[in-house]
Parts: structure tokens; sequence; C-alpha cells
């Protein structure tokens, strides 16, 4: 009897890209990245081919970008597209946030170079944006949750 390898998920939520992948019986896939139908506005016509070549219905990769406001979040590719007109509600390099304090030198130098805003949250660095006209608190974990969401 044939014993199968083990299947084994991996997922990389990266600084700048997120992927994920499976090992099975030696050899290793990386899962296309689904988008849904809504993700884009894609027209019958082919005049914005050219436009959309940067990503595919299945993409491997996706940015790691994650724009909150009025009543919409978007993530990945519909995040990095929409960052410099949403540019205070777009979260990015959400990496280098997790697990620090909000005292952390790094952070601190950081976030001089972020255009969202990052608060002190019981000495936790929290994401501040705004969605349905309301100020609201992320944490990071949250912010790569959504992110998580979108690779499952």
């Amino acid at each position: 009897m044939t014993v199968p390898d083990k299947i084994i998920l991996a997922i990389d939520l990266g600084t700048t890209y997120c992927c994920s992948a499976i090992y099975r019986n030696g050899e290793i896939t990386i899962i296309p990245i689904l988008l849904d139908d809504d993700d884009h506005n894609d027209d019958d016509d082919d005049s914005n081919d050219s436009q959309n070549d940067k990503y595919s219905k299945n993409d491997t990769t996706m940015p790691s970008y994650v724009t909150i406001f009025n009543d919409n979040v978007l993530v990945g590719w519909d995040s990095k597209e929409q960052s410099l007109i949403h540019i205070d509600n777009t979260v990015y390099d959400i990496k280098r946030i997790i697990g620090k304090s909000y005292a952390d030198k790094q952070l601190f130098h950081d976030k001089k170079f972020w255009s969202f805003k990052i608060i002190n949250n019981c000495g936790k660095p929290y994401i501040q944006t705004e969605y349905m006209k309301e100020l609201k608190e992320n944490s990071p974990e949250q912010i790569s949750a959504k992110l998580l969401e979108k690779i499952k």
C-alpha cells in the first residue's frame, strides 16, 4: 500500500505581495488567487486589454494592500489601483507593524513614510481609517486578516 505525501499549505503574507501554495506528492503548486466577478470592471471591448495586463482572473500573487473607505473594503489589485485616490485609507507594509509596540523605534521611523495614520491603542500601533464617515481603528492583525480572506 502506498502512503501519499502529506499535503502542506503555505501562505506568504509578504510585505509587498501575498501568495499561497500547496506541497503534495513532492510537488509545489502555486495557488491562483481567483478574482471575484465584481473585482474588476472588465468591459467586453478589447481597448482595456493593455490596462488589464497587470492581472488576470487567476493571478498567483496579489499586492498586500487594503483600502477602507465609505462602505467599501478593497483588497489586493483593486486597493493598489485606488491607493492614490484614497491615500489616507490605503494600508500597505502591514507586516512591518505586526508585533511591534507603539514606542518601537523602527515603527517611529517607518511611519513617517506611510500615508495612513498610526495611532496608539494601549501601547500597540493601530491603523486609523475613515469608514462610513466614522474614524475606525484596526489592528495590524485585522488588516492582515482581510488579505487572508482574499487569498483563501
